[in-house]
């Protein structure tokens, strides 16, 4: 009888814990680089770009990455099979306002499955353009419990960071 108090228990709390967790999370970083909008825009439209100064690009030099579609439309995709760091998924450019915004839909196979939202912001500031890089997940329960433990800032809050600072040395060399 104990035995079932216990579990009942149990039960109530993984209950508690999935309906107080968060539901989803947001992150953002901005940078300025020099250059246009039009120039920044058309650097982050497109997905071959983005493998060459993606945080997460050269952690597994044995990765297998492929493209689909026309590279920079709606529609294209990104795909990638890589280690544990890295993992297994696909990105697709979802929608794009030119010159100033672009969603891409980030569809996560491995380590775990997940489709969350990925986008960049662009304005003119000063002389140059701020670029936004936001992420939007959203948690389906009993996993988003492991959420009240895990920063989403915490967990890529400085690898968005570092995808910016190298994002602003490629574009500007170009």
């Amino acid at each position: 009888m104990i035995v079932l108090y216990i579990l009942a228990a149990l039960v109530l709390v993984v209950i508690i814990l999935m309906l107080v967790a968060p539901k989803g999370a947001k992150l953002e970083r901005a940078i300025v680089a020099n250059v246009s909008p039009e120039q920044a825009f058309q650097s982050l439209r497109s997905l071959k770009n983005f493998d060459d100064w993606s945080p997460w690009s050269n952690r597994d030099p044995n990765s297998i990455r492929g493209y689909k579609g026309k590279d920079g439309e709606v529609g294209s995709i990104a795909w990638w099979k890589g280690n544990k760091e890295v993992g297994e998924g696909e990105q697709e450019v979802k929608s794009m306002d030119p010159n100033s915004y672009i969603e891409t839909e980030l569809r996560f196979q491995k380590p775990f499955k997940a489709v969350n939202k990925s986008y960049w912001r662009i304005a003119p500031e000063g002389n140059g353009t701020k670029v936004t890089w936001g992420f939007e997940a959203k948690f389906k329960m009993p996993m988003n419990i492991m959420f009240l433990f895990i920063s989403m800032d915490g967990a890529i809050g400085k690898d968005y960071e570092t995808g910016l600072e190298r994002w602003k040395t490629f574009v500007e060399k170009v």
